[in-house]
């Protein structure tokens, strides 16, 4: 990494971060850890099972939140929010770790009956002993309504000429990236040129033309040959993929590929960037998250595509070091990763 990207460069780019403004459009959610004590566990008399004494719970911003926040913490100028939420009280909760960030919340629209969306992992310990349990989820069994959607869209179409870069963070079936919604935004991209659309996707990396795209590995992969059994994916698929995904998309792709770092691919060919060299336990949730974070944050700024690459390799490299939680990385800890991993 220290051949590539030299301590100038990254203290030059953190700067000019902080002159952007960054929007993100998608399922913004709750993450939460619940710690069950099972030392504490009693057998239930109504069914033959243990409960699970819950004595600590943490609470974070997930999914497409938690790009905000990675947004925020690496000191992006303004942040924008564009979501569907309930008004219930993970809503509450979730809009208060959003201000507690800085992150601006005018494009948060609330629809009554509709669940704000918390991904719950139970971990079930006994003294230094752990083991993670079921996720407890709390999702919808449909969409946002139209005229929610339509309301959001209002919001967006006001908000995207003040903004440098939108993050699109298509991250479940049925989510708020309904129909309606994608639609507009491959028009939006084409309508706004100086904007920066950044999409990351699930199940659809391939469908959103005009837009720098973020998929891992098995992502790409799967989009581009759909046909293929189910298994590991070659070098020479991922290459395929990237490339194709280039074409069709017409802006640099962003081919990640965990502990190996990431291909770029743009029209005059591809480049490796690699990752971070990661001694000792890693977690690796989130890590999309900042990575894209930091590359939208970093190409709004004016960043050639491969620093950018190049930031956000090091950024996700300081986020799989936190373990149960997703994670940021700021300024400081970019700094202070990217000395220690110069040599001498």
């Amino acid at each position: 990494m220290s051949d590539h990207l030299t301590e100038i460069a990254l203290s030059r780019i953190l700067s000019a971060i902080r002159q952007v403004r960054v929007g993100v459009v998608g399922d913004f959610n709750l993450d939460a850890y619940f710690y069950a004590d099972m030392t504490r566990a009693s057998l239930s008399r109504e069914t033959p099972l243990f409960n699970r004494p819950v004595t600590r719970e943490t609470y974070s911003l997930g999914g497409a939140a938690n790009v905000a926040w990675n947004l925020a913490a690496l000191g992006v100028g303004e942040v924008h929010a564009f979501t569907v939420v309930g008004q219930d009280w993970r809503a509450g909760l979730l809009g208060e770790l959003m201000a507690q960030q800085g992150i601006h919340p005018s494009g948060v629209i609330g629809e009554p009956g509709f669940n704000t969306m918390l991904f719950g992992k139970v971990i079930l310990t006994n003294g230094s002993l752990s083991q993670e349990d079921a996720r407890l989820d709390f999702t919808n069994p449909a969409p946002p309504a139209l005229r929610t959607i339509q309301t959001l869209m209002g919001v967006l179409a006001q908000q995207l000429p003040h903004l440098d870069a939108l993050v699109v963070a298509d991250y479940l079936p049925g989510g708020v990236i309904t129909s309606a919604l994608h639609t507009a935004l491959i028009a939006w991209a084409k309508q706004y040129p100086n904007v920066i659309f950044v999409a990351d996707s699930r199940e659809r990396i391939h469908r959103f033309p005009g837009m720098v795209l973020k998929p891992n590995q098995l992502e790409a992969v799967q989009a581009v040959l759909p046909e293929r059994s189910p298994g590991p994916v070659s070098s020479e698929e991922i290459i395929l993929s990237g490339h194709s995904l280039q074409v069709t998309a017409g802006k640099p792709v962003y081919l990640t590929k965990a502990e190996q770092g990431c291909l770029l691919f743009e029209a005059a060919g591809q480049i490796h960037i690699p990752a971070l060299s990661q001694p000792g336990p890693v977690d690796p949730v989130g890590a999309g998250d900042t990575f894209t974070a930091a590359v939208a944050a970093s190409l709004a700024a004016g960043i050639s595509p491969v620093e950018a690459g190049q930031v956000a390799s090091l950024a996700a490299g300081v986020t799989v070091r936190k373990l149960h939680i997703t994670g940021t990385a700021t300024p400081a800890e970019l700094i202070q990763v990217l000395a220690q991993s110069q040599p001498g």
